[in-house]
């Protein structure tokens, strides 16, 4: 087995297993199986860059005690050029690092349509970035690409 660090700052503490379509959302909206919310589906990350990733705003996809949220992550997953696209909040730029390839964990791993699906989600900051990348673009509203259980 790999070691648990974060595929984004290589750090070791508090690391978690962050999914790359919402587990809930999943279950509960799109009605998939355990199996196939969790196969392919997630990587590790710090909790800094887990909240980064899934960076919940008020809107749609997700309810809290009653709060809709959406996803408008500060995040995305460029899997042909290997790397995250990070935006930083706090001083407007976008950052771009590499990603530690482990073979059960790194975004390689994950099924393209799942972050093709998360991608379409993020912050307007980062949608010229991952039309540059040539990476698909969809539209926020649709289910992530039927993929077998």
């Amino acid at each position: 087995m790999s070691p648990r660090v974060c595929q984004i700052c290589s750090r070791n503490e508090k690391i978690e297993r962050c999914h790359v379509v919402d587990k809930n959302y999943a279950l509960n909206e799109l009605g998939w199986s355990q199996k196939k919310a969790d196969f392919h589906n997630w990587i590790w990350l710090c909790e800094t860059h887990h909240g980064m990733f899934d960076n919940h705003r008020t809107g749609w996809s997700k309810t809290i005690d009653g709060t809709h949220l959406r996803f408008e992550p500060n995040i995305a997953i460029d899997y042909i050029q290997k790397r995250f696209v990070v935006f930083d909040e706090r001083q407007r730029v976008e950052r771009q690092i590499s990603y530690h390839e482990y073979p059960e964990n790194s975004p390689v791993h994950v099924y393209r349509e799942y972050c093709d699906w998360k991608n379409a989600r993020c912050r307007p900051e980062l949608v010229m970035q991952i039309k540059n990348a040539g990476l698909p673009f969809l539209d926020p509203e649709d289910p992530p690409a039927d993929v077998a259980d």
